[in-house]
């Protein structure tokens, strides 16, 4: 959200950062004041709701910078006396904690991915047991992420949004929305492009 001194800031009403890139430009533009200063202090704004999402489950670092983030959201609420509502922040949701279970096992559980496919609209399946990018996956463990293997990403997606977890906050036909991510990575462009 780039802008010149003395214009005004027009945040969305709701910020999707996807991946490891796009996780962090969401907390950098969380953690600006002039921007929420904006958003509380706007009689026209309601609100901005953010999310995170992405796949790396290694270490606390999501955990940890949500948790700055939150305070950030506090210290200005209260130097401008901003509403309560007026700031959220969803998540860190971690793909494949909101998926649960033996992922490999179920991302190539044919009852699954047919049930799936289905609820989700996809006309076909790209994952096979003991073929990349499952293989790698599985051999390097879950928490690395995706390790550039967009079409992990993108069934890991899926499947935790048919599992019924909570992915992103609810938005209206009216919202503005805006999805940061990064093309060079799996998650972000992984999800994001589709």
């Amino acid at each position: 959200l780039p802008h010149r001194v003395g214009m005004p800031i027009c945040p969305p009403d709701v910020l999707i950062g996807v991946g490891g890139g796009g996780t962090r430009i969401v907390h950098r533009i969380l953690r600006r004041d002039d921007v929420l200063e904006q958003v509380l202090t706007d009689d026209g704004s309601e609100g901005l709701s953010a999310a995170i999402i992405d796949t790396e489950t290694d270490g606390d670092w999501h955990r940890e910078a949500a948790a700055r983030t939150r305070e950030g959201f506090e210290a200005v609420r209260a130097r401008v006396d901003g509403q309560p509502g007026g700031l959220s922040l969803h998540g860190p949701v971690l793909l494949p904690e909101a998926l649960g279970g033996d992922v490999p096992a179920r991302l190539t559980s044919r009852p699954f991915v047919r049930d799936l496919c289905e609820a989700e609209g996809l006309d076909n399946w790209w994952l096979d047991d003991r073929t990349e990018p499952l293989q790698t996956f599985d051999d390097a463990g879950i928490g690395g992420g995706t390790y550039r293997f967009r079409s992990l990403a993108k069934a890991l997606y899926h499947a935790a949004s048919f599992s019924g977890g909570s992915i992103a906050p609810p938005t209206t036909a009216d919202d503005d929305v805006a999805l940061v991510a990064s093309l060079g990575g799996g998650t972000g462009s992984g999800t994001v492009l589709d």
